[in-house]
């Protein structure tokens, strides 16, 4: 992980698999790529990017969160998430571009009871 500045971090990675079975005559080699991103813009209002690239299902996702903590106890969350079809041209009939995507809302809010 790099923290490009005190308000923004950068974290790459990937990682390589590969198994052979040659009792089955099975093998595989999956490449997994990923980059998250985090920008502080203050103490209450933060956002993450995250994009991950998996050569098995031939598949990108993508989740973007933004979170607004007004104070503590308190927090909003947007969420978009996307899952992308990389090699959509070599089946039939072709796939879609996106096979999920999803908008997510949430608020959390704590209860203090006074006595």
């Amino acid at each position: 992980m790099w923290s490009l500045s005190s308000s923004i971090e950068l974290e790459l990675k990937y990682e390589y698999n590969q198994g052979d079975f040659n009792a089955r005559n099975q093998s595989y080699r999956i490449h997994l790529v990923a980059m998250k991103t985090r920008l502080m813009i203050s103490n209450a209002l933060s956002a993450t990017l995250f994009v991950q690239y998996n050569s098995d299902n031939e598949e990108a996702v993508t989740n973007f969160r933004i979170r607004y903590n007004p104070r503590e106890g308190n927090d909003l969350y947007i969420v978009f998430n996307d899952i992308m079809n990389t090699d959509r041209h070599n089946v039939f009939p072709e796939l879609p571009f996106s096979s999920s995507r999803a908008l997510i809302v949430k608020y959390t809010y704590t209860f203090v009871w006074a006595r």
